[in-house]
């Protein structure tokens, strides 16, 4: 039987031909950093910031954040710096 390892590739080959089952992820409304991602659907991306010493709003090195702007909640990842319609200024 020379060619015994055609029969173990042709079953992973059909297997992942026919495998159409796709996973789509997104990142929800959160407070913690990403740097690369997609935000799930109704929410904005969003860059994070810190208050620096003059009490402005500068950007801060860890990246993006998911947040629901505008439904009038001060929520998770949102502050007055990236979403100041929702929450005081501090």
């Amino acid at each position: 039987m020379r060619y015994w390892w055609i029969l173990l590739i042709i079953p992973i080959f059909f297997m992942s031909a026919c495998d159409t089952t796709q996973t789509t992820d997104c990142i929800s409304e959160t407070d913690e950093c990403f740097l690369s991602g997609e935000c799930c659907e109704g929410l904005t991306q969003a860059l994070t910031y810190i208050v620096d010493v003059d009490g402005e709003c500068a950007p801060a090195e860890c990246g993006y954040v998911c947040i629901n702007c505008g439904d009038g909640v001060c929520g998770l990842g949102e502050d007055w710096c990236n979403c100041a319609i929702d929450c005081a200024v501090e």
